[in-house]
């Protein structure tokens, strides 16, 4: 699908690719696997950095996102919010 923007048109994503993206990213973010994150970013061209500024970077930022996602149950962002503090990261707002 295209939509017209004032800087000329751009190609949207299909909703089909949406859903599996979101299906691909939870079950990434379940796993908490740093390799099973790498693959997923380079598949759905995600930038990342070429170094992580310290190995637990990664996991901290899957964590901050299952405090985002609706679809993560209360008692997976509790162990989110509780690694995330055990591990001296802020929580995000409302996490």
């Amino acid at each position: 699908m295209t939509k017209q923007t004032p800087t000329g048109t751009e190609t949207l994503p299909a909703i089909e690719d949406i859903k599996q993206y979101c299906i691909e990213r939870d079950a990434v973010l379940r796993k908490l696997d740093v390799d099973a994150l790498h693959v997923h970013m380079a598949k759905w061209n995600v930038p990342r950095p070429e170094r992580w500024a310290h190995p637990s970077v990664p996991v901290a930022m899957m964590h901050k996102a299952r405090l985002s996602i609706n679809a993560f149950t209360a008692e997976e962002k509790e162990v989110s919010r509780v690694w995330l503090l055990a591990n001296d990261y802020l929580l995000p707002p409302e996490g």
